[in-house]
């Protein structure tokens, strides 16, 4: 359905037609997508609209504007091609606001695909934030049960100066990287690329990280070092079980294993193929082996 203050109809061959709308333009697409701007052209061929101008789009919990549009209506396509800004109210709660230069949103897969400048805020109904920012990010929609159903961000896939801000119940982590593919819902985060994580004290520094603070745990590889307070971890590979703080409890390292302990009157070195120690509650390593 569309309706506009004008129209110019253009009829083609094979029963196909080009309209031109202006003023007031509203498009309602089968698969509840609506489309609000003053200048847009359907060419009923290729079941596509498109538009140079400001434009204005809900679909369920979905809904955005940007500067200039490509609406593909046969896969079920959105392209935003400028000062795009989109917001989620999902059925649980959840709520997210995602700024970029670009998108393409890929309703048959509940996918949005984001480039230049992207940043995205993603807060829970009992007020967990994850601040996230990179070159280019593809937001997961959960699946739903029903169509009109209003699902909630899943997953982020992100490339090239990956950012990624959280605090879960007041605790604050920090994670850069070049590549990351993070969930929101447990907070695991899979990082390749100069990747760190920082929590309170602790740091994580590794090429290859996979982060799991729910089953308090972390696997690095390639580079890596574990830091909290003065004392460091370094190593080919790492094994970290964490406090329920994030803190670091036990590593196990193997490869051109290194531990270093300081104190204020002594630095205390071991270096092996492999160790693991233990760090006491209070940050600092108590046991080498």
């Amino acid at each position: 359905e569309m309706t506009a203050g004008r129209a110019l109809y253009i009829p083609d061959g094979d029963k196909n037609f080009t309209v031109y709308l202006k003023e007031s333009v509203s498009i309602n697409g089968r698969d509840g997508i609506n489309i609000k701007t003053d200048n847009i052209v359907y060419n009923k061929a290729r079941h596509s609209a498109e538009s140079e101008d400001f434009v204005e789009f809900t679909q369920g919990g979905l809904s955005g504007k940007a500067v200039g549009t490509l609406i593909d209506m046969t896969n079920k396509k959105l392209e935003l091609q400028g000062d795009v800004e989109v917001t989620n109210i999902a059925d649980d709660g959840q709520r997210a606001k995602v700024t970029a230069g670009t998108a393409m949103y890929d309703h048959g897969i509940r996918r949005i695909d984001l480039r230049d400048n992207v940043k995205i805020n993603v807060t829970t109904p009992n007020t967990d934030v994850t601040d996230a920012s990179g070159s280019h990010v593809a937001v997961f929609l959960n699946e739903t049960a029903k169509p009109e159903d209003k699902p909630s961000v899943k997953t982020l896939e992100m490339n090239d100066n990956v950012d990624i801000r959280t605090n879960r119940g007041g605790r604050s982590t920090t994670i850069t990287a070049a590549y990351a593919h993070y969930t929101i819902a447990d907070e695991r985060a899979e990082l390749k690329g100069s990747a760190n994580i920082i929590s309170d004290n602790t740091t994580l520094k590794a090429e290859h990280i996979v982060y799991e603070p729910a089953f308090l745990r972390a696997t690095l590889t390639t580079a890596v070092e574990a830091t909290q307070n003065a004392d460091k971890a370094t190593g080919d590979a790492m094994a970290v079980s964490l406090y329920e703080d994030r803190s670091v409890k036990h590593v196990t390292i193997t490869g051109n294993a290194g531990v270093q302990n300081s104190a204020p009157d002594r630095t205390t070195t071991v270096r092996a193929p492999r160790i693991d120690a233990d760090w006491k509650v209070g940050q600092i390593i108590s046991t080498a082996r």
